[in-house]
């Protein structure tokens, strides 16, 4: 991530204070000195579940690789491209500004002066071509396969007719982010097949019983009814109605 960063010329705004990712930590699951305890993030032994385990071979980062931590990054490097480094739409940024007001059609959203920074990396021709070799060079090492290269170009040439070039660029970043070369060190070599669909299991005829726990986090219940809980929640204040 901090790579990415830096060849993607991250520049601070200069109404900005110090850069902070305060919220990576619970969008990738991994943030510098947010380690749950002193055996890091994962444990040496892990094994991811299927080929990796059949193989006897382990991989302790995938440990941290779940739904919520691939979605989360997702959200946060789209927010990043698409607003510059705040924590609107799952953005890793600080708390600087009230998102809520981005939905207004009255907010114009002034990105050199709301947003911690800003990525500045600009390709030096409006080609398609171009444009994906040099981010595959800085975000893949060159590794992006050929098919990927083709469908991003497709896309951003596509978006530049429909747009502008400023459009297009992010549309391309947020393309490769999503490609297993960018998370990964290795040559991908795509075998041209759709993923099999995964069988649809049969609904259990049995009777059962749901118990669902719900858990607050952050401040304690000041009062307690039968139908109603209010509780703190960082100095504001959360009205759950639960039906009995």
């Amino acid at each position: 991530m901090i790579f990415s960063l830096a060849y993607s010329e991250l520049e601070r705004n200069s109404t900005a204070r110090e850069l902070r990712l305060d919220r990576l930590a619970s969008g990738a699951g991994q943030y510098v000195y947010h380690a749950p305890n002193v055996f890091n993030f994962y444990l040496p032994g892990y094994s991811a579940p299927g080929q990796i385990t059949e193989s006897e071979l382990v991989s302790p980062e995938a440990m941290v690789i779940n739904a919520p931590t691939v979605v989360g990054f997702l959200n946060g490097a789209f927010s990043l491209i698409d607003m510059g480094l705040t924590d609107c739409f799952g953005g890793f940024g600080g708390d600087i500004m009230n998102c809520d007001q981005l939905f207004s059609k009255w907010y114009t959203y002034n990105q050199e002066k709301q947003a911690m920074a800003s990525l500045r990396f600009q390709p030096s021709s409006t080609d398609a071509v171009t444009v994906v070799d040099e981010l595959a060079l800085l975000l893949t090492a060159g590794r992006l396969n050929t098919a990927s290269r083709t469908i991003i170009q497709d896309a951003y040439s596509q978006e530049l007719g429909d747009t502008d070039a400023d459009s297009a660029l992010r549309l391309a970043q947020k393309l490769i982010i999503t490609t297993p070369e960018f998370h990964s060190t290795n040559v991908v070599k795509p075998k041209g097949k759709l993923r099999p669909e995964p069988e649809v299991p049969q609904p259990s005829t049995k009777q059962y019983k749901a118990v669902v726990f719900v858990n607050l986090n952050g401040g304690k219940c000041m009062h307690v009814r039968s139908r109603r809980i209010v509780c703190a929640f960082y100095f504001s204040i959360l009205c759950l109605f639960l039906s009995s």
